[in-house]
């Protein structure tokens, strides 16, 4: 993603705030994918347990991450037009 964002139009902070955004939602979502399985809680209530709500609070943030970063892109490919 980050080789083909080089040809729109960011500014080199933008490159690097679409590449750290993008990176984070991916951690957040390795935490809780593996965290799910492991407590057979899929995360879209609150759970009982911390790690439930671990697994809640990773799959929000890697969803918001996300689509901010879905966003930057879309902006950039829209000003490059």
């Amino acid at each position: 993603m980050i080789t083909s964002a080089k040809h729109l139009v960011f500014h080199g902070t933008f490159v690097l705030l679409f590449g750290l955004l993008l990176g984070a939602s991916s951690y957040f979502f390795c935490v809780s994918m593996p965290l799910a399985a492991i407590t057979g809680h899929r995360g879209l209530t609150r759970g009982k347990t911390m790690p439930e709500n671990v697994v809640l609070f990773a799959n929000i943030a890697g969803a918001w991450l996300s689509l901010v970063a879905t966003l930057a892109l879309v902006y950039a490919a829209a000003v490059s037009l």
